[in-house]
């Protein structure tokens, strides 16, 4: 097999899950090209007597990936067989319906690893006609571009946390009015009725070069839930107790924010207003100095069946 013989690798996975290799006995990539940093925009203001400009931010634009595929066949029927099955496998409406959606290019790295990019293929195959005295006409050598309109690099294999009673390292001393809470760390969190908290932290060795977005799922019953990353000072604080056997929801995305819980229904409303719902991630170095974010997670009314999850993608700028 190809995979055994080359330590790194390349596949494109359409949208609705059809994989095609580009290395195996009859076809490699002759160059590859788009895989470091993304183009990069600065964003500058400037004085009325400024020489120059102050550079205050930057903005990262859409990635563009080329690669030249070559395609060995030994007839003119494996020509078209194989012509045809490219087309087919990278062709922008190969989705399912009412899910259009880019496909994936993977990349399989010596170590082990493996990095993907979301992209849509923007030019090519074209099949130009052969020129000169070269005789090819069993098999071609096409460049594709594809581009990437969010250039950045991500790790498939998801990383999931988990907070449950059983995990949780709080001291509760019990009283005639209820529980009272404090931290590991020695700052007390007041009076909470209740005898089951759930008060811990887990440690995020973020090795990833871009931040990243986590979701959050919480499984009832739980009252006056918070999230804090340490690392950023952000927190998100829900005001709603969350029934036994419910299960809230928080996407953190870009642009697609959501809190609902299992039947559907919206639960933004009960986000406080002093919580960074918009901004709320895991960090990278240096600003997560070491890449160290420390989440903690709180809440009240819990028992055995109460979980926290924390789920979320190691994302890189380039490799």
């Amino acid at each position: 097999m190809i995979k055994k013989e080359f330590p790194e690798y390349n596949q494109y996975i359409a949208s609705d899950g059809t994989v095609l290799d580009f290395e195996s006995e009859d076809k490699f990539l002759t160059s590859w090209e788009g895989w470091g940093l993304p183009p990069i925009e600065y964003i500058t203001q400037r004085g009325p007597t400024q020489h120059g400009a102050t550079v205050v931010d930057f903005r990262l634009q859409t990635r563009i990936v080329q690669m030249v595929l070559r395609n060995n066949g030994c007839s003119r029927y494996d020509y078209w067989e194989d012509r045809s099955t490219l087309i087919d496998a990278i062709r922008p409406n190969r989705h399912n319906l009412n899910a259009f959606g880019p496909g994936v290019l993977r990349k399989y790295l010596p170590d082990g690893s493996i990095r993907d990019l979301d992209v849509l293929i923007q030019k090519g195959p074209i099949f130009q006609s052969k020129k000169g005295r070269l005789w090819d006409e069993h098999g071609f050598t096409e460049p594709l571009r594809f581009i990437a309109h969010n250039p950045i690099i991500y790790d498939p294999v998801e990383v999931c946390l988990e907070w449950t009673l059983a995990t949780s390292d709080q001291l509760v001393f019990d009283t005639s009015f209820g529980s009272l809470i404090f931290h590991k760390d020695g700052v007390g969190d007041g009076l909470r009725f209740g005898s089951d908290v759930i008060d811990s932290d887990r440690i995020v060795s973020y090795v990833g070069t871009w931040f990243t977005f986590p979701t959050i799922e919480i499984t009832g019953p739980l009252s006056g839930f918070i999230i804090t990353n340490l690392a950023t000072n952000q927190f998100i604080r829900l005001n709603y107790v969350i029934s036994a056997g419910e299960v809230v929801t928080i996407g953190l995305q870009y642009g697609n924010k959501v809190v609902q819980n299992n039947l559907g229904i919206s639960l933004i409303g009960t986000v406080t207003t002093d919580s960074n719902l918009v901004d709320f991630h895991i960090a990278e170095r240096p600003i997560a100095p070491n890449g160290i974010n420390t989440l903690r997670v709180l809440g009240g009314g819990a028992n055995v069946n109460t979980a926290v999850q924390v789920a979320y993608f190691t994302k890189y700028i380039g490799i």
